[in-house]
């Protein structure tokens, strides 16, 4: 009698489950993260709003460390230096340094709108200024 196939379950438990994240940090991140998702799309959905001007800033700005610190934890993993042709997709290190890149450029200009918001700085030009520089600066980051 022949041995039954893997669930997906199962199929996703093997592929999530690493050596080289021996503390979990990565996988945790990535759940709690994805978890942290959901929850602001379902606030957004009842609130029109993600719920982040009920918050101080620090939370606000420590909610965005912890996303910005899933991409920083994707480093621990060996990843192919080209994109392989037979594995679509498959994570290559351009690719990292890109998702990387690109995560920093939101979270820093999420840090800025924290510390230079239009409510501790009403009618600012320097506000406005210090904004559009960092959108711009970000673009070519």
């Amino acid at each position: 009698m022949a041995a039954a196939p893997p669930t997906l379950l199962k199929r996703i438990s093997v592929r999530l489950n690493s050596k080289r994240d021996k503390l979990k940090l990565h996988k945790s991140l990535g759940i709690s993260c994805g978890l942290h998702f959901i929850f602001r799309y379902i606030v957004f959905a009842r609130n029109s709003s993600y719920g982040f001007d009920a918050q101080s800033w620090l939370t606000v700005a420590l909610l965005f460390t912890w996303h910005m610190s899933l991409s920083v934890s994707s480093l621990i993993f060996h990843v192919p230096a080209k994109r392989p042709a037979s594995y679509v997709m498959m994570i290559w290190e351009e690719y990292r340094q890109h998702a990387i890149v690109f995560t920093l450029r939101s979270y820093v200009l999420a840090l800025l709108s924290l510390f230079f918001s239009s409510e501790t700085h009403p009618d600012d030009i320097g506000l406005y200024a210090i904004k559009f520089a960092s959108v711009l600066g970000c673009h070519y980051l």
